[in-house]
């Protein structure tokens, strides 16, 4: 039998805490999708809820009601250092909604699973599969189905400030790598509507 830890953040104000040496692997995978998208979605207009799991976390901190960057799970990676490519491969879900409608509905909602990096030299793109209801505004008639797409390339991750050089355990770092939503996928899921082109999302911290 496996356990599923859910790790929920609803309208709880921020608290600065720092990771725990035990959880320290969790904490060098960091992404957080985008901030001012978690501090709605847990503010009091959207009223709505944070849930990580199968791998991911969400720990508290942060500069609003959204609070920390979601960690995650490394599941797998390769690289390949004479072309400067590989994959890392990521574990865990992240739900997110807001605007609640009625039952289990919510206007807002999407839900980012398996982030995956695939790295070319000095750029990187980061796929993710992402559950959404497309956003037809805050009362829709009737309410959109919610759709799925899977290996979604959602971002572009630069990568030029990376060092590849290995440390002593053979391990690679990304640190704070920027990220740009692709418009295709920002356009997918109505992100353009509200950030404008290009989407900045929050970077990506990985170690392999």
């Amino acid at each position: 039998m496996t356990t599923t830890t859910r790790n929920r953040r609803r309208l709880t104000p921020a608290v600065g805490v720092a990771c725990l040496a035990v959880l320290l692997s969790a904490c060098q995978n960091v992404w957080g999708v985008r901030e001012s998208y978690r501090n709605y979605i847990a503010g009091p207009v959207a009223n709505g809820e944070l849930v990580a799991s199968n791998g991911a976390n969400h720990p508290e901190g942060g500069s609003g009601s959204g609070g920390g960057a979601f960690t995650w799970k490394l599941r797998s990676s390769t690289f390949d250092a004479a072309t400067t490519t590989g994959t890392v491969q990521l574990e865990g879900t992240v739900e997110t909604r807001g605007h609640h409608k009625t039952g289990d509905v919510w206007i807002l909602d999407a839900t980012f699973s398996n982030p995956r990096l695939v790295i070319n030299g000095s750029t990187g793109t980061f796929y993710v599969d992402v559950t959404f209801r497309p956003y037809q505004g805050i009362n829709p008639n009737p309410v959109p189905a919610k759709q799925t797409v899977n290996d979604l390339a959602f971002a572009t991750v630069d990568l030029s400030g990376v060092d590849w050089t290995p440390n002593e355990d053979g391990r690679r770092t990304i640190s704070n790598a920027p990220m740009v939503g692709i418009p295709a996928a920002m356009q997918l899921i109505g992100w353009d509507l509200f950030y404008g082109n290009p989407v900045t999302l929050d970077p990506l911290s990985v170690t392999f």
